[in-house]
């Protein structure tokens, strides 16, 4: 019959498969072992980032509410007080106060004046309207404004300014007026800067 061949040893004195074989199942159990680490982490990077998203959408937000320049301003104002910085309650009791006090002088006046240094007469027309008081000499002719200096519940005292006839009037007369009566009224001119009277005319009340 014939003879089974021989197989050499291995090292060691150890068969051929039992050398062989130790590698290739050692090789296996690592790679078994790796994927296992690999999947674990993998679940672990899941797990945190879905957490991660949880907490992220769990938490509270707030909105800043937004407040105007103008709300901002008006919140500070004590009730029932206007922004309105405008108005002066001075001025508007003094000019009530000079209505009052000339009230009488409102209208149309007309009269002649004389001039003692030239020696001449010129008829004099006034109209006073809302604190406006407009002068015309339309025999001279030149005319103008007077514009009010100071003042009493008798009388007042006026800067003469002529804007018409400048070559024929003196400008920047003073102009000293009484109440004569609710329809008659006198008036005396002095230089500017003079005391000395230097004419004088006697206004009528035409119209009011």
């Amino acid at each position: 019959m014939p003879l089974r061949p021989t197989i050499p040893a291995g090292p060691f004195g150890l068969p051929p498969e039992m050398v062989y074989r130790q590698p290739e199942e050692s090789f296996g159990k690592f790679w078994i072992v790796l994927s296992g680490i690999l999947g674990l982490a993998l679940i672990a990077v899941v797990i945190l980032l879905g957490y991660s998203r949880w907490n992220a959408g769990n938490e509270p937000t707030y909105e800043r509410a937004r407040v105007t320049t103008n709300e901002a301003t008006n919140s500070n104002l004590p009730a029932n007080t206007s922004t309105n910085t405008n108005e002066n309650p001075n001025q508007k009791t003094e000019l009530s106060t000079v209505d009052e006090d000339l009230q009488w002088l409102a209208g149309s006046w007309e009269g002649e004046g004389y001039q003692s240094d030239t020696k001449t007469t010129w008829l004099v027309k006034l109209t006073a309207r809302e604190g406006t008081y407009l002068i015309n000499y339309p025999t001279i002719p030149c005319s103008g404004k007077w514009i009010l200096a100071n003042h009493h519940s008798r009388g007042a005292r006026f800067e003469e300014v002529i804007t018409q006839g400048t070559d024929r009037c003196d400008k920047n007369d003073h102009v000293m007026m009484e109440k004569v009566s609710d329809s008659e009224i006198s008036c005396k001119y002095t230089r500017a800067k003079s005391r000395v009277v230097i004419a004088t005319a006697v206004l009528t009340k035409k119209s009011k």
